[in-house]
């Protein structure tokens, strides 16, 4: 070859990988794909994508593209990046390890009727511009806000919950029981 001596010594341009994908044998070619889990129906054909961090559920079908693909990564991305500066809470585990502490929506939910409760506070309370910032700012910033009426069916919800748990506490060993509320 023209005086360039031994041809396997010739230095080829890096080749990203690429990662087949597994409903099809053609190559996946967006790098998007690194950040999603694939679901596939019973033909093997994909319908639907899971994002690695949030576990987001989205379209997936080849028509679709990946474009709104991109777009839930780069908005996750920069959540997972947000939280990275935060610092964390560490939350024990019953078997005594340890694990990062994370914001769950519907345990703040019940934890906010229970608050209400105890303190006899208007429904309204967490439905303002000011408890949002107080939260948010003293307390935790995923903190997402809750309407007086999604707190009302919280509290019928808690309500009923606890009034069956104590049935089934109490009744065993009782024939009957009267219970009154003041709410």
């Amino acid at each position: 070859f023209l005086g360039l001596g031994n041809v396997t010594e010739a230095v080829a341009a890096p080749v990203p990988p690429v990662s087949e994908s597994q409903s099809c044998g053609s190559k996946r070619r967006s790098p998007v794909w690194d950040n999603f889990d694939e679901i596939l129906d019973d033909k093997s054909v994909r319908i639907a994508a899971v994002c690695k961090f949030c576990r987001h559920r989205l379209s997936a079908k080849s028509a679709a593209g990946t474009g709104h693909l991109l777009r839930h990564q780069n908005a996750c991305k920069k959540k997972a990046d947000l939280a990275k500066m935060v610092q964390t809470r560490l939350a024990m585990n019953p078997d005594g390890s340890y694990r990062n502490w994370e914001y769950k929506l519907d345990v703040a939910r019940v934890e906010l009727c229970k608050l209400i409760a105890r303190l006899d506070l208007p429904l309204s309370v967490a439905d303002n511009d000011a408890w949002d910032d107080y939260i948010q700012r003293a307390h935790n910033p995923r903190h997402v806000r809750v309407s007086r009426f999604s707190t009302s069916r919280d509290m019928e919800k808690l309500f009923i919950d606890t009034i069956n748990n104590l049935k089934h506490i109490v009744f065993p060993g009782v024939n009957s029981i009267c219970l009154t509320y003041d709410i």
